[in-house]
Protein backbone atom coordinates (compact mmCIF):
# COMPACT_ATOMS: atom_id res chain seq x y z
CA UNK A 1 0.00 0.00 0.00
CA UNK A 2 1.60 3.65 -0.76
CA UNK A 3 1.24 6.44 1.15
CA UNK A 4 1.42 10.20 0.23
CA UNK A 5 3.98 11.96 2.55
CA UNK A 6 3.79 15.52 2.31
CA UNK A 7 7.18 17.65 1.86
CA UNK A 8 8.93 14.21 1.21
CA UNK A 9 11.57 14.32 -1.37
CA UNK A 10 11.44 11.46 -3.92
CA UNK A 11 14.53 9.64 -6.42
CA UNK A 12 17.33 12.63 -7.32
CA UNK A 13 16.03 15.02 -4.72
CA UNK A 14 12.76 16.07 -6.40
CA UNK A 15 9.39 16.53 -4.25
CA UNK A 16 7.51 12.99 -4.72
CA UNK A 17 4.58 12.74 -6.30
CA UNK A 18 0.96 12.07 -5.64
CA UNK A 19 0.88 8.44 -5.06
CA UNK A 20 4.91 8.04 -5.12
CA UNK A 21 6.02 6.89 -1.42
CA UNK A 22 9.27 7.75 -0.37
CA UNK A 23 10.61 4.60 -1.11
CA UNK A 24 12.07 2.84 -4.85
CA UNK A 25 10.37 3.06 -8.09
CA UNK A 26 7.75 -0.04 -8.27
CA UNK A 27 9.05 -2.45 -10.64
CA UNK A 28 7.55 -3.41 -14.10
CA UNK A 29 5.45 -6.65 -14.25
CA UNK A 30 5.14 -8.84 -17.25
CA UNK A 31 6.63 -8.64 -20.73
CA UNK A 32 3.61 -7.36 -23.01
CA UNK A 33 3.89 -4.16 -24.81
CA UNK A 34 3.47 -0.92 -23.24
CA UNK A 35 0.31 0.12 -25.66
CA UNK A 36 -2.02 -2.38 -26.71
CA UNK A 37 -2.33 -2.99 -29.96
CA UNK A 38 -4.84 -1.90 -31.94
CA UNK A 39 -6.74 -1.84 -35.52
CA UNK A 40 -5.63 1.55 -37.95
CA UNK A 41 -8.39 4.04 -38.09
CA UNK A 42 -10.33 4.12 -40.43
CA UNK A 43 -10.02 6.90 -43.53
CA UNK A 44 -12.83 8.68 -45.28
CA UNK A 45 -11.08 10.07 -48.33
CA UNK A 46 -14.25 11.60 -49.39
CA UNK A 47 -14.05 14.12 -46.32
CA UNK A 48 -11.07 14.65 -47.30
CA UNK A 49 -11.39 15.57 -50.09
CA UNK A 50 -14.45 17.72 -49.40
CA UNK A 51 -12.08 19.92 -46.48
CA UNK A 52 -9.05 20.07 -49.02
CA UNK A 53 -11.88 21.50 -51.84
CA UNK A 54 -13.20 23.79 -48.75
CA UNK A 55 -9.82 25.15 -48.07
CA UNK A 56 -8.81 25.96 -51.62
CA UNK A 57 -12.46 27.92 -51.97
CA UNK A 58 -11.34 29.56 -49.11
CA UNK A 59 -7.89 30.79 -50.31
CA UNK A 60 -9.56 31.65 -53.24
CA UNK A 61 -12.24 33.86 -51.44
CA UNK A 62 -9.44 35.63 -49.97
CA UNK A 63 -7.01 36.08 -52.32
CA UNK A 64 -10.75 37.65 -54.44
CA UNK A 65 -11.45 40.07 -51.62
CA UNK A 66 -7.86 41.62 -50.83
CA UNK A 67 -7.52 42.09 -55.29
CA UNK A 68 -10.65 44.10 -54.51
CA UNK A 69 -9.82 45.51 -51.61
CA UNK A 70 -6.44 46.79 -53.83
CA UNK A 71 -8.27 47.67 -56.69
CA UNK A 72 -10.98 49.76 -54.70
CA UNK A 73 -7.87 51.62 -52.67
CA UNK A 74 -5.84 52.43 -56.04
CA UNK A 75 -9.09 53.49 -57.85
CA UNK A 76 -9.22 57.16 -57.67
CA UNK A 77 -4.98 57.61 -58.33
CA UNK A 78 -5.13 57.10 -62.10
Amino acid sequence: MSRIVRGSMGAMGRPAALGESAGSRPSRVGTGSVLPTTAPPEEHPVLEYFFEVLLILVCVGVLAFTGLAVKKLYQGQR
